[in-house]
């Protein structure tokens, strides 16, 4: 058994630092975020940080608001874009509407990262109000292990009921008792290096689809000088970063 390995679950949230081995029959575990609900969220622990087993009727109360939690990022099986999930908990998605910049959410560095070479800086949109996509082409500098950073204080829970002399803006109001506080902090996580499509929340591994390159071309061309060759490559599939 790896200790570094054991790890707590609170409904989808998993624990980041290991559990702490008390016997042969319990762990000790620093809770998640969580959703608030009246029937709390099942609790679960993994002895490979992967494989979860619940507890039959073990559940967790959560009360109140919690600050924005980071809990994913990585790229789809077809890795055209990123993905930048957050908890369950809605958030007010940076207050950005649409496709706007990226810099309204995320730091500097992943912006750069995520620019590369491109004259036009990265764009992102909200595809629900706890996921993020970011739009890549191909000059981006993204890559698989890659570590992706939100921006500090941007972020907070989307139905969270706060003073009206914040002028809309709580983060950094002092009219909010700082135990009070919903906004989130800045915070990072690191693509998969080596399984840069796996979703954490799920115990399969899920892999990128590898490229594969197919080209089209005469089987016989003229042997004058100056003959053109066309190549088509139109029925290759996959590709991304």
């Amino acid at each position: 058994l790896d200790p570094t390995a054991v790890r707590c679950k609170f409904g989808d949230a998993v624990q980041e630092t290991p559990a702490v081995i008390l016997s042969d029959t319990a762990v000790s575990c620093i809770t998640t975020w969580g959703s608030t609900s009246a029937e709390g969220q099942p609790v679960a622990v993994s002895l490979n940080g992967k494989s979860f087993v619940e507890g039959s009727g073990v559940r967790f109360v959560f009360i109140g608001y919690n600050k924005p939690q980071l809990v994913d990022v990585r790229f789809p099986t077809n890795p055209t874009y990123l993905i930048i999930q957050l908890d369950q908990q809605p958030t007010n998605r940076a207050r950005m509407n649409g496709l706007q910049p990226c810099s309204m959410v995320l730091d500097d560095a992943t912006v750069t990262t995520l620019q590369g070479t491109a004259t036009d800086v990265p764009k992102c949109i909200w595809t629900d109000d706890s996921t993020l996509v970011v739009q890549l082409t191909m000059f981006t500098d993204a890559y698989a292990g890659m570590s992706v950073g939100l921006r500090g204080r941007v972020l907070w829970p989307r139905d969270w009921s706060f003073s009206a002399n914040c002028g809309g803006n709580p983060c950094g109001c002092s009219a909010i008792p700082a135990d009070q506080d919903a906004c989130a902090e800045a915070q990072a996580m690191t693509v998969n290096r080596y399984f840069p499509c796996d979703n954490r929340l799920t115990d399969a591994i899920e892999v990128c689809l590898q490229p594969t390159a197919v080209v089209q071309a005469p089987s016989e061309i003229s042997s004058c000088s100056g003959t053109p060759l066309s190549l088509d490559a139109s029925r290759s599939t996959g590709g991304g970063i």
